[in-house]
């Protein structure tokens, strides 16, 4: 009984160095929440082509407007904001279990390759490896 109710416990703070926040609700409650719904369309949405004239077009913005207005209540622009979304999506599936293959077509990548590249500038080790080190510690 104990050890079930141990397993139940909601730490109040994350262990280690892990983020305390997850990018996506700090980004959803910056500026009083102006872009909230759309952060939350993007991350609803990855898996699919997105740019910045269609982000624009959903907010009733000119591409320019948007982008100044984003990048000053997110704190990023646009595209790295989107980039840094699939990212911790990706992290979160390989954490998972999921196989890089689907990952990249779960965050919206076209290729393989291109995730790779990807993962590797973002973390700074390849999505294999990620997920190795991350299954030898389970």
């Amino acid at each position: 009984m104990r050890g079930s109710a141990q397993r139940l416990v909601v730490h109040s703070q994350r262990a280690g160095s892990q983020s305390q926040f997850s990018t996506l609700l700090k980004a959803q409650a910056s500026g009083n929440g102006e872009f909230s719904d759309l952060i939350s369309w993007m991350n609803a949405n990855m898996r699919n082509r997105i740019n910045v004239a269609g982000l624009a077009q959903r907010c009733a913005m000119s591409e320019r407007n948007f982008h100044r207005k984003f990048t000053k209540v997110v704190g990023q622009t646009p595209a790295k904001f989107l980039d840094g979304l699939r990212m911790q999506h990706a992290k979160e599936l390989l954490d998972a279990g999921q196989m890089v293959k689907a990952v990249t077509i779960a965050v919206g990548y076209g290729s393989e390759s291109g995730f790779r590249n990807a993962f590797e500038a973002y973390f700074g080790l390849s999505p294999s490896v990620y997920g190795s080190l991350n299954n030898s510690l389970d």
